[in-house]
């Protein structure tokens, strides 16, 4: 019988929920992206610094013009700043600006946002820093002080005081976004104060203060354009929020429309703005706002996530933004982890999901200096820079430079990252119903784009919901046009093809690869079932 060639086309994504054969998608994977509608593997990271032994909860930069200040935030040692240069090189040391009446506490959080503005016609630049007890519980009423500094400074931070009589220090529970010219400080009771217009150091908490909405708390805030007024979005625990600066009243303050009065968000962090368009993840689905509040349709992984999220954890979730693959990377601790060691990533371009493994905390994307970017480690390495104490060597948690080259680079070590994608199956009988019948996979006709070898095993199934049987390996090396399978791995009448690449410098793009098959036996008939 003539022989049948097939592409081995899965559609664009990784499907985790429902059953492996009922699904035209990938099936699994491990560190690899679609990118041009192909398996790709991502990109590869280096540690460029060791940290020290507390773990960094938050991450902010600051770009001067040829180097970029990125801000640690730490629960118990407060905040300090590297200066990064566009190599990824540590220039200096870490720098301390912990304001000297910081209040250490586990369960710290610190964000952190800079405004510019004119005094007396003089230029300052200045990064506000806010610290509340927002780690685990995002939903808590604990206020927390805010402080600022001079951008281009290494001084110490000072409280932000409110010019009252006698002045107290401004306190919020929620966070701080800045709103040129405001600085607005949010929280409990859906409240919200900003500073003066002319001046961001001046706060006159009596009059510059509004309820935004009738919530328990204000967990997060973004600011969207608008052509006139200065506007911003409140999520708060339990609706999403527009407020506009509103001139027309004296005098002028915050009005608000509720946007949607049925969302849920799960994590401050969470939130995150790509193309003009806001994601968030809710405690049972995903959301999007790009002027409507919608549902992000997820039917690849939606139970997966949910399912094996730790919600005593949830606050922690993160994203970070990768906007050369287009991607959304959701952080979230899985299982019993406390820490975000999975990511769930959205692809905006092909509007489907996949996922990978890997411990970090917290993140900032490329910058117009650095063209990569940073995620803080949630697992300590081992720091060679610092003797060992009574023979036991010092671990660290230290900040990890991602998309960079496609290997794990620790120091001066090269390590191979693994990368693999996994069919969906195939079968006559899936593909055809009136062709019950078992195949012979003759041959594998490669297309890839590759450095180093790729390897690949067969997965071979009788019946539906029967685990799999896998071949052994067989090697493609970057000269091989073809691969004839062994007698004793080729018929199966459901089958699917595992792909990995695991070599220092192994990178791979799947193309067009093809398989030969023909018509195998016909499928055994209960009849024909010998106990």
């Amino acid at each position: 019988m003539t022989d049948i060639v097939i592409p081995l086309d899965s559609k664009i994504g990784i499907k985790r929920d429902n059953t492996d054969y009922n699904s035209d998608y990938y099936i699994d994977g491990e560190w690899c992206r679609f990118y041009d509608n192909s398996p790709k593997k991502m990109g590869g990271y280096k540690l460029i610094y060791s940290g020290t032994s507390e773990i960094i909860r938050t991450l902010y930069e600051f770009n001067n013009s040829s180097t970029v200040n990125v801000y640690l935030g730490r629960e118990v040692s407060g905040i300090s700043f590297l200066n990064i240069n566009s190599n990824g090189v540590i220039v200096g040391v870490e720098i301390n600006r912990t304001p000297s009446n910081y209040i250490s506490k586990i369960g710290n959080v610190w964000i952190f946002d800079q405004i510019n503005y004119l005094d007396n016609g003089i230029p300052f630049s200045i990064i506000f820093a806010q610290v509340a007890s927002n780690d685990i519980n995002t939903n808590n009423n604990i206020e927390g002080n805010i402080y600022y500094g001079g951008a281009y400074d290494t001084a110490l931070f000072q409280l932000v005081m409110n010019n009252a009589t006698p002045s107290v220090p401004v306190t919020a529970s929620g966070g701080i976004i800045v709103a040129t010219p405001f600085v607005i400080a949010y929280g409990n009771y859906g409240i919200i104060q900003w500073s003066d217009a002319t001046n961001p150091l001046v706060w006159d908490t009596m009059i510059n203060t509004a309820i935004v909405a009738n919530t328990p708390k204000i967990i997060t805030a973004a600011t969207i354009r608008d052509n006139v007024n200065i506007s911003l979005l409140f999520w708060c625990v339990d609706k999403l929020v527009r407020s506009t600066y509103d001139t027309s009243v004296k005098p002028a303050t915050f009005s608000s429309v509720i946007l949607d009065d049925t969302i849920s968000i799960l994590s401050r962090n969470s939130v995150c703005e790509y193309n003009n368009i806001y994601y968030w993840v809710g405690n049972t689905q995903f959301y999007l706002y790009d002027g409507i509040v919608k549902k992000l349709p997820n039917n690849l992984s939606t139970d997966y996530f949910f399912n094996n999220l730790n919600r005593s954890y949830q606050g922690r979730i993160f994203t970070t933004i990768i906007k050369k693959y287009s991607e959304i990377w959701i952080h979230w601790p899985s299982g019993t982890s406390t820490e975000c060691n999975e990511i769930l990533i959205y692809n905006t371009e092909y509007n489907t999901f996949y996922d990978a493994s890997i411990p970090r905390t917290c993140s900032v994307p490329p910058s117009a200096v650095l063209p990569y970017p940073l995620l803080a480690a949630s697992i300590p390495s081992i720091n060679p820079f610092v003797p060992p104490i009574m023979g036991v060597p010092v671990q660290t948690y230290g900040i990890w430079m991602h998309e960079y080259g496609v290997d794990e680079i620790i120091y001066n070590n090269v390590y191979a990252i693994k990368s693999r994608i996994v069919t969906k199956y195939f079968s006559f009988p899936k593909d055809n119903p009136n062709n019950d019948i078992c195949t012979i996979l003759k041959r594998l006709e490669n297309d890839f784009v590759q450095i180093g070898n790729i390897k690949f095993r067969i997965l071979k199934k009788a019946w539906p919901n029967t685990p799999p049987f896998y071949s052994n390996y067989y090697i493609i090396t970057p000269t091989t046009q073809k691969i004839d399978i062994n007698n004793e791995d080729r018929m199966s009448r459901i089958w699917a093809i595992e792909f990995t690449s695991n070599e220092v410098n192994g990178n791979f793009i799947l193309g067009r690869t093809q398989a030969v098959l023909s018509i195998g036996d016909k499928r055994p008939q209960p009849t024909e079932v010998v106990d």
